[in-house]
């Protein structure tokens, strides 16, 4: 992996981003095959202490692979990029951390779990489900638009050397 002078200077030095910040009260669902894990069954980085703290992990295999997970919180929607924590009103829950295996990308998997959260969410009584993401995620933007999100804000962050302005 080579690291060019530019790309350390934007890393470390001078970083420019936004935050977009979508949400959705549109109950929509979907037949993705997904589950809720309750225990470590799938060791991912941090799962033990997230879920102490009461996350939830949601998980899609195939043919015992993972294909997809999700992780949603419910007190507060803590966006480190910005170094921004918003507070969750009673009936919220935010989605973050999503991942899909390389293996399974550009089949719909991404948006079909987010539909399905919602889904989830709904029958739980839950009044809106956030979503927060890079506004240069492309890939990303796409797939929650197609679940049917809508963008509420954004948030705009600079930071040089590593603090944030």
């Amino acid at each position: 992996m080579t690291i060019t002078l530019s790309g350390l200077f934007k890393k470390f030095i001078f970083n420019k981003g936004e935050i977009l910040i979508y949400s959705s009260s549109d109950w929509s669902f979907s037949s993705v095959d997904a589950r809720e894990i309750t225990d470590i069954e799938y060791n991912l980085s941090h799962a033990k202490e997230r879920l102490k703290n009461g996350d939830k992990l949601f998980i899609v295999t195939e043919n015992d692979e993972l294909a997809h997970y999700s992780w949603v919180k419910f007190d507060e929607m803590d966006i480190t990029e910005a170094s921004k924590k918003i507070k969750l009103k009673e009936g919220e829950a935010c989605i973050y951390d999503c991942y899909t295996n390389k293996k399974f990308r550009g089949q719909g998997l991404y948006p079909s779990m987010l539909k399905y959260l919602k889904g989830y969410f709904k029958e739980k009584g839950f009044n809106k489900v956030y979503i927060y993401v890079e506004a240069n995620n492309i890939p990303s933007i796409k797939g929650i638009e197609k679940a049917g999100f809508i963008k509420e804000r954004s948030i705009k962050y600079l930071a040089i050397f590593g603090v944030l302005i």
